[in-house]
């Protein structure tokens, strides 16, 4: 069965490697940054974030720096 795009999984290192950061820093993101998106805990495995997610607040950054709001 396939996985639909909108559920695809990214591990913490594949965020941080997106990001040109290590995985504490993405980690601090989550707690200090209300707008940087969650991970979902998934037992046994541990956590991911949901890749969709993390595109959506790429693309609300480049959208915000178009629009001087950022």
């Amino acid at each position: 069965m396939p996985i639909r795009d909108n559920l695809r999984l990214l591990t913490v290192e594949q965020v941080a490697e997106i990001f040109g950061r290590d995985r504490t820093t993405i980690d601090r993101w989550c707690r200090e940054r209300k707008d940087f998106p969650q991970k979902v805990q998934l037992r046994p495995v541990g956590s991911r974030f949901v890749a969709e997610e993390i595109e959506r607040y790429i693309q609300k950054s480049i959208d915000d720096r178009d629009a001087g709001t950022s």
